[in-house]
């Protein structure tokens, strides 16, 4: 049976220790099965051992980039890579200059462009890992009293929903398949 749900923490402007084994728990119970998953909000970093004695097996929490003021990871692998027993699955990053192709690239590059980083990604490193967050998918324009940085509304709704459905059909045309971040763990336990 696929399980497509993983934990994203409690809270997304605060974090306590505590909150993994809370998240777990709380979505165990809401879910009926077992929740071996995390990404720590805004990719901030943890420590992997804490996330193992909080039961989980996976975390999708490295963007291993370089971003001024949030990321310092150039030196990190950018493919699955097993460390104090969590599997750890980076966000991809383009091979050689590693710009980050995580949700924002998804809104601000041109499609053709954001699709062939994507296909080279994929050819180099054998995987390409994104993600977007459902409040992309909503007309961010709607709403003006939220100070949502321009930047961020950019493409957000109906053309957001258009560029991932456009994204999806490309990589499916040229015969590629989609998996599950459980799909990945079983490949590397």
């Amino acid at each position: 049976m696929k399980r497509f749900l993983a934990s994203h923490g409690m809270r997304h402007s605060q974090f306590s220790v505590a909150d993994l084994v809370e998240s777990r728990k709380c979505l165990e119970q809401l879910a009926g099965h077992p929740i071996i998953g995390y990404r720590q909000p805004r990719m901030m970093k943890l420590p992997e051992s804490e996330i193992a004695k909080a039961g989980y097996l996976y975390d999708s929490s490295l963007n291993p980039t370089f971003i001024p003021g949030r990321y310092m990871n150039l030196r990190t692998p950018r493919t699955p890579f097993m460390q104090d027993g969590v599997l750890q699955i980076p966000a991809s990053v383009t091979p050689w200059v590693r710009f980050p192709m995580f949700w924002l690239a998804g809104h601000l590059l041109p499609p053709p462009l954001y699709r062939t980083l994507a296909k080279r990604t994929l050819s180099h490193d054998g995987m390409f890992n994104t993600y977007f967050h459902p409040w992309e998918f909503y007309d961010l324009n709607t709403l003006p009293d939220c100070k949502i940085p321009a930047i961020v509304r950019l493409n957000s709704g109906e053309g957001m929903q258009k560029r991932l459905t456009d994204f999806i059909r490309f990589m499916k045309k040229h015969g590629e398949t989609f998996v599950t971040y459980t799909d990945i763990y079983n490949r590397y336990k």
